[in-house]
């Protein structure tokens, strides 16, 4: 047998609908050229789901992975990756979550986990080690996420990493997720009804095998090294020293009303703002294992109606804006109790107050009436809120459509509310180039394979101000060769917003791969050369730099290809027509979508070519979007290129 370093060198696939366990050794080809994670769940995916499954058929696949330092002590290194066919968008994709579940699946003896099938009644998956329980969830089948992960915990002890699902699961929302130990969200756009139509109503491991490491010196001299810097970071001081909130600015512009204008800045600090979080909502912070900075929050009430609740949650800034801003629920007391119900029943925060700021805004036009709500009247408050809450989640009245996302409402209501929209695949974009400029993070949300999903563009390379030779800097960080930068670099408007998107992705997708957290406050001590060290010294298997970066390429061509399979083209990386009007800014001041660098406004036919000079950067054919035959082969992938051969023609789509 094999010797593994690093990894845990098993797959185990669980087949519900027959009962069946198998299990495989980690193919080392596999991890050679796709690292781990987000990788092997993309080729595996590419192998096992096919393109024109339903989503919530029972022969959908749920494939779930470990990154290949995951486990390990490397800072950050906690990620897992959840791949599916998602419901609320129709594509082949993934999402990352942290906390235990990605180390316990390693100590438990396995890198991957392959679901298929479907239960014959509600079931939970118990797996520890060697030994694969199909047990019973009939008692648990309506009880919400919360309810259920800490059942289980009562049963069966808190070592145990839990995955569950709610009742918007249950009832097959498409807005549904899952949370990782009742705190971390895994699975946006309907992993929850996925699990819900295979009667999954949690997955639960535990293990002791633990992670051997091929090189020890070298590889605790190099996590040592990082967590030396982390902690002497000035934001690691603010947030776990003094408290404040990650990723929070009181002097921030915040969106709402459907991106028609920005939130008065006095409402911020009044009702929302980082005094309020220290002195009022703040209970404590959790933290993935491996990771010094702690972004996950407990937060409380401490007076009011709702006094004595106590909620956890991945991050409350996000949260804050979601049910504070975009729905105008009121006061915190308020906000962490719509934000504690909608957890419960595995509802989606973001998604859903989305959605809510959508709607109203159609029905304050009149595109959806009184008689198309059942009678509710929408507007932005704590009633409506909780009551839509709750329609979705048990699909009622007019929750039924809206339980299926952006894409139903545009289905049911035309042209009209299509202008309105603000996503990408039927998943909503949640960040705003009018406000900031056009990078990466946004740019790339309308390419994304998966949907309107921002993490992949988040290329930590630019600040406002820098200097060029910074911005190389930082480039070269990433793995981008030479070559590359200097067709990135614009005179005019600073770099290129479409070629570097390329990098962007190529770089996420090994981060996700070794299962290293791509959030910018872990992610800035990490370099290409860095992630090629701690993963040579962690597994024993010599890559470089260029080859982990070639990986990271790989693996999004694949990425893709499986969404071209499922009819997913040029067509579709479609900007949102509402970032081509104006949003009413502070004093009356229209915001317009702009360069980031230059803050020179951009049209249609800007951004169309930045399209062009990414596929171009990508080695992909512009008419189509598709991956071309030769970059294909050139990255080692023969038979996706013989695959895709067929799909040249989009009259085959």
């Amino acid at each position: 047998m094999m010797e593994y370093y690093g990894y845990a060198g098993q797959i185990l696939n669980i087949d519900l609908g027959i009962g069946e366990i198998k299990k495989e050794p980690l193919d080392n080809d596999l991890s050679k050229y796709f690292v781990g994670g987000f990788g092997i769940n993309t080729m595996l995916a590419y192998d096992l789901i096919q393109p024109n499954v339903a989503a919530l058929s029972p022969d959908n696949v749920i494939i779930i992975g470990a990154g290949a330092l995951a486990g390990t002590m490397a800072p950050g290194s906690a990620r897992l990756v959840a791949t599916t066919k998602f419901p609320q968008t129709g594509t082949i994709a993934s999402g990352n979550g942290s906390l235990r579940f990605a180390a316990q699946l390693k100590y438990a003896g396995y890198d991957h986990l392959i679901i298929t099938g479907k239960a014959s009644k509600p079931t939970y998956l118990k797996i520890s080690s060697d030994r694969i329980e199909f047990c019973d969830a009939t008692y648990l089948w309506g009880r919400d996420l919360v309810e259920t992960t800490e059942e289980l915990w009562r049963e069966h002890g808190k070592h145990w990493s839990v995955i569950a699902i709610g009742q918007a699961g249950e009832n097959l929302v498409s807005l549904s997720l899952t949370l990782i130990d009742r705190t971390a969200t895994l699975g946006k756009g309907g992993l929850g009804a996925v699990m819900g139509s295979k009667n999954l109503k949690a997955v639960m491991i535990s293990g002791n095998k633990g992670i051997r490491i091929a090189y020890p010196n070298k590889y605790f001299k190099l996590v040592n090294k990082y967590l030396e810097q982390i902690r002497a970071f000035p934001s690691h001081k603010q947030a776990v020293e003094e408290g404040k909130m990650w990723g929070w600015s009181d002097e921030a512009d915040f969106y709402y009303r459907n991106r028609t204008e920005l939130y008065p800045k006095e409402k911020v600090k009044q009702h929302l703002g980082m005094e309020v979080y220290i002195q009022k909502v703040k209970r404590g912070r959790v933290c993935c294992p491996s990771c010094p900075l702690a972004d996950k929050d407990i937060l409380g009430v401490n007076e009011g109606e709702f006094e004595g609740l106590l909620t956890y949650t991945s991050g409350f800034p996000r949260r804050n804006v979601d049910f504070g801003i975009l729905c105008e629920v009121g006061g915190y007391d308020r906000i962490i109790k719509c934000l504690d119900t909608a957890n419960r029943y595995g509802l989606d925060t973001h998604s859903f107050s989305f959605l809510f700021d959508y709607i109203v805004q159609l029905y304050e036009q009149g595109v959806i009436t009184h008689r198309d709500t059942g009678g509710i009247e929408l507007k932005r408050d704590y009633d409506t809120t909780m009551e839509l809450i709750k329609k979705i989640t048990f699909r009622e009245g007019f929750g039924d459509l809206l339980a299926d996302g952006e894409l139903a409402i545009i289905n049911r209501f035309g042209a009209e509310a299509a202008r309105e929209a603000i996503q990408a695949k039927g998943l909503e974009i949640m960040v705003e180039p009018r406000i900031r400029g056009l990078t990466t993070l946004e740019f790339e949300t309308v390419l994304n394979p998966r949907g309107g999903h921002h993490h992949a563009g988040d290329a930590p390379v630019y600040t406002s101000g820098d200097s060029p030779q910074r911005f190389i800097t930082r480039c070269r960080r990433m793995g981008i060769t030479p070559e590359a930068i200097s067709r990135i670099m614009d005179a005019t408007s600073g770099f290129n917003v479409g070629r570097l998107s390329r990098y962007a992705e190529d770089w996420y997708a090994v981060l996700s791969s070794l299962g290293l957290c791509n959030m910018s406050r872990v992610l800035r001590f990490y370099s290409i050369e860095i992630c090629a060290e701690l993963y040579t010294a962690t597994t024993g298997m010599e890559l470089s730099y260029s080859e982990l970066a070639t990986a990271g390429e790989r693996i999004w061509n694949v990425k893709k290809a499986s969404n071209v399979r499922a009819g997913f083209t040029r067509k579709d990386d479609y900007f949102p027509p509402k970032w081509f009007q104006p949003l009413k800014g502070h004093d009356d001041e229209e915001l317009r979508l702009r360069n980031y660098w230059s803050g020179e406004t951009l049209s249609q036919k800007d951004v169309e070519k930045l399209l062009d000079d990414y596929y171009e950067e990508r080695g992909w054919l512009n008419s189509t979007g598709i991956p071309s035959s030769q970059k294909l082969v050139e990255l080692g992938l023969k038979k996706v290129a013989h695959d895709l051969s067929s799909y040249q023609n989009t009259d085959h789509l």
